[in-house]
């Protein structure tokens, strides 16, 4: 039950069950009705992804939560970052940490390897969003996107285009 003018929790389904994170709680139920609770003790990020074998979430601003089996509570693994936002494809999982240093980590999803790691800009609002596809992962923010290649982590591009009003100025 969502507090009244929120919008409620979100809803990931993998493994023939679907995943609640709410609050300082995960819920995962099964095809006919079962929930089972995981109290967390800490909030709980509203970002939930499917990798190839598990199910990843995250203690927002805290470690990653992985799902080896959806029947038993999630594994907390430290990624040395405080966690934001996460995404996943393919064999990799990476994710973007809150400020006021705003680093982007990918590991290997089987043995939760680091494989890269990147600093961000600062950035006005934080980031707010990852999305990742078979060979690019990009951060989302306010006024920014970067793009960064999966496999080596380098650096793609980057646009500025909503935080500069010089358009707006010439009209």
């Amino acid at each position: 039950n969502p507090n009244p003018g929120t919008s409620g929790p979100s809803i990931g389904a993998a493994s023939g069950r679907l995943f609640v994170p709410d609050e300082k709680s995960l819920y995962v139920v099964t095809l006919d009705g079962q929930i089972q609770t995981y109290t967390m003790g800490e909030y709980v990020s509203r970002n939930l992804v499917q990798g190839r074998r598990r199910v990843f979430s995250a203690i927002s601003n805290g470690p990653l939560l992985v799902f080896d089996d959806p029947t038993q509570p999630p594994t907390r693994v430290s990624t040395g970052l405080k966690i934001a936002h996460l995404s996943a494809f393919g064999d990799v999982v990476c994710v973007v940490s809150f400020g006021p240093t705003y680093q982007l980590q990918c590991l290997e999803q089987e043995t939760l390897r680091e494989l890269w790691r990147a600093d961000l800009p600062d950035e006005t609002g934080a980031y707010n969003g990852l999305e990742q596809d078979g060979e690019n992962v990009y951060v989302l923010a306010q006024g920014r996107a970067l793009a960064f290649n999966v496999a080596t982590g380098s650096r793609l591009w980057a646009t500025d285009e909503f935080t500069s009003f010089a358009f707006f100025k010439t009209f």
